[in-house]
């Protein structure tokens, strides 16, 4: 349940508590199949972007999903994500 959401449910982040702290790690990612065509990639890829940049496609992710676009990333950046998950496997 995502914070914002959590309005009237004080109580329950009252009982939460962390063991630690990581950098921002990306989170809702869209990914496809290493060996998925390229030009089906790059349609994906323009069609969620186009969609972030509609008004009633925005309005649609964002009640739907709490998204408020879409943007292109690279593999690099869960070069972190993979340092913390490695840690977590004890690697």
């Amino acid at each position: 349940m995502k914070i914002h959401k959590m309005k009237g449910r004080a109580w329950l982040l009252s009982e939460l508590f962390y063991i630690a702290m990581t950098d921002k790690l990306p989170n809702d990612t869209i990914v496809v199949r290493p060996d998925m065509d390229p030009a089906w990639k790059q349609k994906i890829q323009d069609a969620f972007i186009s969609l972030g940049q509609d008004p009633l496609g925005k309005k649609v992710i964002v009640d739907i999903f709490s998204h408020y676009g879409y943007a292109k990333s690279e593999d690099e950046k869960f070069d972190f994500t993979r340092q913390v998950l490695d840690i977590m496997e004890g690697e």
